[in-house]
């Protein structure tokens, strides 16, 4: 379904105020009005349609340093948001039975169960407790399941797990979407795609874009020099980020942070989980 499918007939028949909506999407115009983004793109649902959606400013695409108009149907490399895409998927799976949160990563994962990480659970790694918030794992390993196993024997633990919380930006995603594959058999891609996104009716979400959407992303660009935040970058460097710009990385969909969407989409995903399962095709998800 595009964006235009899930528009109501008017705010009003959500509950909501056109001119407070029409306020917050000039607030968003400011910033690329007065330069502090290129584009923006925002959008507002509820009861499971999309109140409005708007598009401000340029973008770039496929690396050519070229300006042109974003439009409702560009769309974002969405990152950390991906999260709450996987996170949602792994529910699913204990909603089919087939596993639960109490369960030991390393009795699903057997690679995993290394260096103190053997006693860890799932309910652990989805609550950001497991305690290899800095576990790396390089672009060459992303898309080869075999290194990425590898590189989970390797991982240390960070401090004991379950004492704390720190949020792991890029490795608890990437256990969660083993631990997808290994209890459905199934890519955990093609996963998102069968029990998330498509009953949702959001044919334009994405975790793991292929070749032929990539002229409609926005590139990503700094507009300012970036500035390291307090102890360093990790592993989400400047560079990292700037590798979401190669068809090769979008097409994996790293499951921390590598989803495409536009805002509608995003805001349509959210929708049936604040509205006991419906989408808006009036279909139970």
């Amino acid at each position: 379904m595009a964006a235009a499918d899930f528009l109501a007939t008017c705010p009003e028949d959500l509950g909501i105020d056109s001119e407070k909506l029409e306020a917050v999407f000039a607030r968003a115009k400011r910033d690329v009005d007065d330069g502090t983004l290129k584009s923006a793109q925002v959008a507002v649902a509820r009861h499971g349609k999309l109140a409005g959606l708007r598009t401000y400013g340029t973008v770039q695409h496929g690396g050519v340093e070229r300006e042109v108009p974003a439009t409702d149907r560009t769309l974002y490399t969405i990152f950390s948001c991906t999260k709450a895409i996987v996170g949602a998927a792994t529910w699913t799976v204990c909603e089919d039975g087939l596993l639960r949160i109490e369960e030991k990563v390393s009795d699903i994962i057997p690679e995993f169960g290394t260096n103190g990480k053997e006693n860890i659970t799932v309910e652990q790694v989805m609550l950001h407790i497991g305690g290899f918030p800095l576990a790396p794992m390089a672009a060459t390993e992303w898309d080869n399941r075999e290194r990425r196993l590898s590189r989970f024997a390797q991982w240390r633990l960070n401090w004991e797990p379950g004492s704390k919380f720190e949020y792991h930006a890029t490795s608890a995603h990437w256990v969660l979407a083993e631990i997808i594959e290994r209890k459905t058999g199934k890519d955990f891609r093609a996963y998102v795609r069968e029990r998330i996104l498509d009953p949702m009716g959001l044919d334009d979400f994405y975790v793991g874009l292929p070749a032929a959407e990539g002229g409609r992303v926005a590139d990503v660009r700094h507009l300012v020099p970036p500035t390291p935040p307090p102890g360093g970058w990790g592993e989400v460097t400047p560079d990292a980020i700037k590798t979401f710009n190669r068809p090769e990385v979008r097409a994996v969909g790293v499951p921390g942070g590598g989803g495409v969407g536009g805002a509608a989409q995003l805001a349509m995903f959210y929708q049936p989980l604040v509205n006991g399962g419906m989408t808006a095709g009036g279909r139970a998800s």
